[in-house]
């Protein structure tokens, strides 16, 4: 068990995980020890619960409370089902028209449209698609005029602040991919930036909406596996220098919406398959030390449940295996 000093008493990662700011400086956030950490993993064992499988999508959906889990890939295939995440339990949502089967795609709420937007992926037949989805309850394929590239690999996230998707990254048909892409809810507008990302797939972005920008870490490019981190503010990006960050890996992020936790990442895959947390303070990642946590794996499924104030963790895979496992982290705050 991983345990540290503070203020001569012993405690565990929990108590560190997230003694983020609830002031916010010029800088980045401020740590403030009142708040401590309460819980660790859980893991829920359910009879009904979605197939093992990894390169899946997970993203809230505010209105309906619930988050939403569409394909991956199975121990038989691409799939397309469609699972419902509420109260600790999964339901699977039955209809007649949704997206193909497909793994390794990208999805995230708008928040003004109200609406999940999924895109592109690797089909089971290993082509790359270039479709785009919405899921309000149920699925609606769009077709605009203008859109990316076919893709997988990439990731979407939402901006708050200007009410936009941004998109980066990926590979397609001619390979690796570094564009960043905006979705207004009507077009995407394909945007410029003088300095950019190397062209990657399977790195971390998440949008912090107390900083105000999307950060970007590590994922496979032509050189292989980093561990840089960017920010997009909207209208570039910008390479920033950590003194302290996660080794090289491809992974995936999430943003705890409640403005005390900030962007984390859990797991990955580089020189070896992670199960260690990180946390992004405004100015550096700092590792979360955590006892007892989930197997190591890559391509997981990970969001914020609202109701809960919770972690979700479901599915991804590792060196021998493809998980169908469901984890819950649940934060409790009280005075030290």
């Amino acid at each position: 068990m991983s345990l540290t000093k503070q203020n001569g008493r012993v405690v565990t990662w929990a108590a560190l995980v997230m003694l983020l700011a609830t002031c916010i400086g010029a800088v980045g956030r401020v740590e403030d020890d009142r708040f401590q950490f309460r819980r660790q993993w859980r893991l829920i064992r359910l009879v009904t619960k979605p197939e093992a499988r990894t390169g899946h999508v997970m993203a809230w959906h505010d209105s309906l409370k619930c988050a939403m889990l569409f394909g991956g890939r199975g121990k038989q295939g691409c799939l397309s089902d469609t699972w419902l995440w509420r109260e600790e339990k999964w339901t699977k949502h039955e209809e007649s028209i949704s997206p193909h089967a497909r793994y390794f795609h990208a999805a995230a709420y708008h928040g003004s449209r109200n609406v999940i937007v999924l895109f592109g992926g690797l089909s089971n037949k290993r082509e790359i698609l270039d479709d785009m989805w919405t899921w309000d309850g149920k699925w609606v394929e769009l077709n605009p005029e203008m859109r990316p590239p076919a893709r997988y690999g990439q990731s979407l996230v939402y901006d708050t602040e200007r009410d936009k998707l941004i998109m980066f990254g990926g590979t397609g048909i001619r390979g690796l991919l570094n564009d960043t892409w905006e979705w207004d809810g009507k077009e995407w507008h394909k945007i410029t930036s003088i300095n950019s990302p190397s062209p990657r797939q399977h790195f971390a972005l998440a949008y912090d909406s107390v900083l105000k920008y999307s950060i970007l870490f590590g994922g496979f490019t032509s050189n292989g596996l980093q561990n840089d981190t960017w920010v997009w503010n909207g209208l570039k990006w910008t390479e920033l220098s950590t003194k302290v960050h996660p080794e090289v890996r491809c992974c995936r992020a999430i943003y705890s919406p409640f403005d005390l936790y900030g962007v984390l990442i859990f797991g990955g895959v580089g020189r070896g398959y992670y199960d260690d947390l990180w946390r992004w303070d405004g100015s550096n990642w700092k590792q979360v030390m955590i006892s007892k946590p989930p197997p190591e794996r890559r391509a997981d499924g990970i969001i914020w449940d609202r109701n809960a104030k919770s972690l979700v963790l479901f599915g991804g895979s590792n060196a021998t295996e493809i998980l169908g496992d469901t984890w819950t982290l649940r934060f409790e705050f009280g005075a030290q």
